[in-house]
């Protein structure tokens, strides 16, 4: 279960905030060989956190969720991968650099947390890939994001072809003082169908 991080409008706590993100940042990205600028809030506290939230909101993908996942997670997951991406950077940095390239784009050495961070978390993504031996993270987010509307759109045929089924079963048997004690049967008989595949299921699993 991830710790509860959010408030009630989806914005990070204070406390997360500080030690997640500009502790983070600061820890890994400020300290020699690198040089990167310290974390600047957007005028206050408040509108910093705001924004760090709708940028892991709109990200939600890339983080390996949607809009509709928990924030607590979503914000969880931006954290380790927040982490491990900026370890990559401070373990494999060139003391000679005076730029940081990632995905083909240019990050000089005097830009801050929200330069890094815009427009999208593709950076963060393709580093904490990389930190974990993983050549290609955003491919094989593109293949998850695949499966898993795969996978929605056999659930909803397989419902649409239930609901079809209930429809004509209940039509089919009439309405006459039997008709109930047919559809009950009918029913069973599906019941038993999907018992064995759930069973089969199970089987599979183990």
């Amino acid at each position: 279960m991830a710790e509860i991080c959010t408030n009630d409008e989806g914005i990070c706590l204070p406390w997360w905030f500080e030690r997640e993100v500009v502790d983070v940042w600061n820890g890994l990205m400020t300290r020699p060989p690198l040089r990167f600028r310290t974390f600047q809030h957007k005028r206050n506290q408040f509108d910093s956190r705001r924004r760090v939230s709708q940028l892991i909101v709109n990200n939600a993908a890339l983080l390996g969720g949607s809009r509709k996942t928990d924030p607590d997670v979503l914000h969880e997951r931006f954290a380790f991968i927040l982490h491990s991406a900026l370890t990559y950077v401070r373990n494999s940095w060139d003391e000679d650099a005076d730029a940081l390239e990632v995905l083909g784009a240019k990050y000089p050495i005097t830009m801050g947390f929200w330069q890094f961070t815009r427009p999208d978390l593709q950076n963060l993504v393709h580093l904490d890939g990389l930190n974990c031996g993983e050549e290609d993270a955003l491919a094989q987010l593109e293949q998850d994001k695949a499966r898993r509307q795969e996978k929605a759109k056999i659930i909803k045929a397989f419902q649409s072809q239930l609901d079809e089924f209930i429809q004509k079963c209940a039509y089919t048997v009439g309405s006459d003082n039997d008709s109930n004690k047919r559809l009950r049967q009918v029913f069973d008989i599906a019941c038993d169908g999907l018992a064995d595949a759930e069973e089969q299921l199970e089987w599979t699993e183990g």
